[in-house]
């Protein structure tokens, strides 16, 4: 009875005992019971490796809050500085041109970095998938700013915007959205991906130069030089990348296997 008793009284001091906060001659007590009780060895064993994880834990969760907060803070001093950018190309365009000009464009390509930055800063899971909309979204609405100043503020007025323009951002958002697609909802391999974008590269290169005018005939889009300049480098790309995608996946099953 008296051993139950005893043994009980240790378990609860054992978290403290741990910690080294007990008495001397509490610590030397518990120490003795200890090495005569196999059970309450076994209890203290396991509260020490407890406790240690929850240290370790603990630990990990300060770390990683400071470098959240180091991140959110770096992070709110370049928001400042481009916010400051902006107000400063605002006062400019006015002070010398007395009225507004290049400003909108400028503000534009400002707001679109601020945009870019914060969707790759704070977004926790799928970065590519997040940032490819605000590049995709803020891409057009650039665009659409730049034609607005030159037609109306300055004095430029063309239609490149319709012409040119949306047609080019259009095709190489589609290029470029592809294979994240493919990355995010089926899973393709890093390497595949970046074939995949090399070859639709290829293409879009040539779709590039038809939309330009660079391309006016049949015999201009089976000229041998022009895939040389423009399309037989990303090929050799390509074939590089997905051959690497094999053999990695090759490695990772042989590894697999051996396990």
């Amino acid at each position: 009875m008296e051993q139950k008793i005893e043994c009980n009284y240790v378990k609860d001091l054992l978290p403290l005992y741990i910690d080294e906060i007990v008495s001397d001659e509490t610590k030397n007590q518990i120490t003795a019971h200890l090495e005569n009780c196999d059970t309450c060895k076994a209890v203290y064993q396991n509260m020490q490796g407890e406790i240690v994880d929850v240290r370790l834990k603990d630990i990990d969760t300060q770390k990683n809050f400071v470098r959240q907060t180091k991140r959110r803070l770096v992070l709110n001093i370049v928001n400042i500085l481009l916010g400051l950018a902006i107000a400063i190309c605002y006062i400019v365009n006015l002070a010398v041109n007395h009225r507004f000009t290049w400003f909108p464009i400028a503000a534009a390509s400002i707001l679109y970095s601020i945009a870019i930055l914060n969707v790759l800063a704070r977004s926790r899971r799928h970065k590519i998938f997040n940032c490819m909309i605000a590049v995709s979204a803020g891409l057009l609405i650039l665009l659409a700013t730049i034609q607005f100043s030159n037609y109306y503020l300055l004095d430029k007025p063309n239609s490149w915007f319709f012409k040119f323009g949306l047609p080019l951002a259009f095709l190489w958002l589609a290029i470029v959205w592809i294979p994240v697609l493919l990355g995010r909802f089926c899973k393709v391999g890093a390497f595949d991906l970046f074939g995949i974008l090399f070859l639709l590269s290829i293409v879009g290169n040539y779709v590039t130069k038809i939309i330009l005018g660079d391309i006016a005939s049949r015999e201009d889009l089976l000229d041998g030089t022009l895939f040389l300049q423009n399309g037989l480098g990303l090929f050799i790309g390509a074939v590089v990348c997905i051959i690497i995608e094999r053999i990695r996946k090759l490695i990772k099953n042989r590894s697999k296997k051996i396990e």
